[in-house]
């Protein structure tokens, strides 16, 4: 059985709540948001989505883009490896061997459709 402890909600200043706009809108992480002002992570998400206001779109950074799924479709077209698409892309091999694999694998993948 977990135990959950309730903490009572705080409500922030409004000089914290301008301090949390500021970075969200210069693109600081929320996690980093909440470290900076001295609150949990669920309050920076409470705060600003009340506003509106949403985490900056960081999925160029992290996932496959798709002029690098496009690639990856010429490279399997001309019979490329794996590895050898992943060197091109700058890509961990494991990163296209599932991005391939998910989406048709070699004979069947589309770079529109994985997008």
């Amino acid at each position: 059985m977990t135990v959950r402890l309730l903490l009572p909600r705080t409500d922030l200043s409004p000089d914290v709540v301008e301090e949390l706009l500021r970075g969200a809108r210069a693109g600081v992480d929320y996690d980093v948001l909440a470290r900076n002002v001295g609150c949990v992570l669920s309050t920076v998400y409470r705060v600003l989505g009340a506003r509106g206001d949403r985490p900056v779109d960081r999925r160029a950074a992290v996932r496959l883009t798709l002029g690098e799924r496009e690639e990856i479709r010429v490279a399997l077209v001309a019979g490329a490896s794996l590895r050898a698409i992943a060197r091109r892309i700058a890509r961990h091999p494991g990163t296209i061997a599932r991005e391939v694999a998910k989406n048709g694998g070699r004979d069947q993948y589309r770079a529109y459709r994985a997008d």
